[in-house]
């Protein structure tokens, strides 16, 4: 059933009593009400003798005889009751009430916005409010459809947690305490062994002031993306990084953290990542070094690549040395840094002898051929009689980098005299 007033509805009745109106045609020059307002549908109605009327709201029925039924009287003669009409022809058609000249809506609508539809209808249309809108629809006669929007006055709390919502007023004072709570200040906490990183540690300097131990972190998930800490270590002692479980942290597993050392590690959510602030020395005690002597020819299948007989010196972890038959001999770098390197041979017999030590060269390639750069040093002479070829260089290198020692091939060499060292002098960013 939908509400509808239509132009030029106009018909009479013979209907007497106060019951449903048998309408019996149109007018000239105007529509029945199944024309105009349809059946089913209902519409304001005007019905008048001439003498008494009445006006009301009814529904149209389309059948052999049609009908107009009297559901709600606004007005009338009669006291605003229905007409009790007698005998003769009554004029019944559509009209626009006084009263309800500022609605035009559906009177079974209690509240709403006037909306014409496309069938020349016109309904009620609320609006839906939400968390942030409220809305009162009004009736169009009495009050008014209104809109607003709740807030309430941020609380001193609230700003200086920087937790409030959009609908929350903030008065200047309450911005002053907000700014406040974002100062620069930087909370300091002195430690001297592990304690587990926890998300309560964000944005604080944790300054180690002594000890050599493991630090340990909550899981990266649980100190959430965008945690983050100022770490130093003040002290004398090494501090290694460990994240939890197989997290990594600056694509490693572990990070070593040397006197001196500041870094400031950010957390991603799945693992960390730190930058250098200021880099520390390698004190005694704490250095890597490795150092093979006597030769014992080259590799095999490369034999421009050296191989040695005897390890003099292994410390530390930054560096691996290992030794394959037919490749060679290697030193793989563990922890980026600065590192002195020096490589020493010896030609048996007048002969032209190079010598080289490489960066990342996995090739069966003689010394002269490696690319310069790759190559951290070099040597090449013909030599007359027994000579001693010596180069040596500190080169900052990077994690995983593999340091090879290169010779002439097929030259003979006294294995004894042969030598290979590097060690570690500062660590890296």
């Amino acid at each position: 059933m939908t509400f509808k007033i239509d132009d030029r509805t106009f018909e009479t009745t013979l209907t007497t009593g106060t019951g449903t109106l048998a309408l019996v045609g149109a007018q000239p020059g105007y529509q029945t009400f199944v024309a105009g307002v349809g059946d089913g549908n209902t519409t304001y109605y005007a019905i008048t003798d001439g003498t008494d009327f009445e006006i009301g709201i009814g529904t149209v029925t389309d059948a052999s005889t049609d009908t107009l039924s009297r559901d709600t009287v606004i007005s009338s003669t009669n006291g605003d009751a229905k007409v009790n009409w007698g005998a003769g022809s009554k004029n019944v058609f559509v009209g626009l009430p006084l009263s309800r000249i500022t609605s035009l809506v559906d009177p079974a609508q209690s509240s709403g916005i006037v909306a014409r539809t496309a069938a020349n209808t016109y309904a009620a249309r609320t609006i839906t409010g939400s968390s942030e809108i409220s809305v009162a629809n009004g009736d169009g006669v009495s009050d008014n459809p209104t809109i607003s929007f709740p807030m309430s006055t941020v609380t001193q709390a609230v700003a200086e947690a920087g937790v409030a919502t959009q609908r929350q007023i903030w008065t200047a004072q309450r911005v002053k305490q907000a700014i406040g709570a974002l100062s620069l200040s930087l909370v300091r906490s002195a430690r001297t062994s592990n304690t587990i990183l926890t998300p309560s540690d964000n944005s604080t300097l944790i300054d180690i002031t002594s000890g050599t131990f493991t630090q340990t972190f909550q899981a990266a998930t649980t100190l959430t993306s965008g945690w983050f800490i100022y770490y130093r270590n003040a002290g004398t002692g090494v501090v290694t990084l460990d994240p939890n479980s197989a997290e990594l942290i600056d694509g490693a597993s572990t990070l070593i953290m040397y006197p001196g050392d500041v870094r400031l590690i950010q957390c991603t959510g799945s693992a960390f990542n730190t930058i250098r602030i200021e880099a520390g020395t390698i004190v005694g005690g704490v250095r890597s070094k490795q150092q093979q002597d006597t030769g014992n020819g080259t590799g095999s299948t490369k034999t421009n690549l050296r191989r040695f007989t005897t390890t003099r010196v292994t410390t530390g972890t930054a560096i691996t040395y290992a030794d394959s038959a037919a490749d060679g001999a290697t030193w793989t770098i563990n922890e980026p840094g600065y590192y002195f390197m020096y490589y020493s041979d010896q030609v048996a017999a007048d002969s032209d002898l190079t010598i080289a030590i490489s960066r990342n060269v996995t090739a069966n390639t003689g010394p002269t051929a490696i690319a310069t750069v790759d190559r951290l040093g070099i040597m090449d002479t013909n030599a007359t009689g027994i000579f001693v070829f010596y180069i040596s260089a500190i080169e900052y290198l990077e994690k995983d980098d593999v340091l090879r020692a290169h010779i002439t091939a097929g030259v003979p060499s006294v294995g004894i005299l042969a030598s290979f060292g590097i060690e570690k002098i500062t660590h890296g960013s």
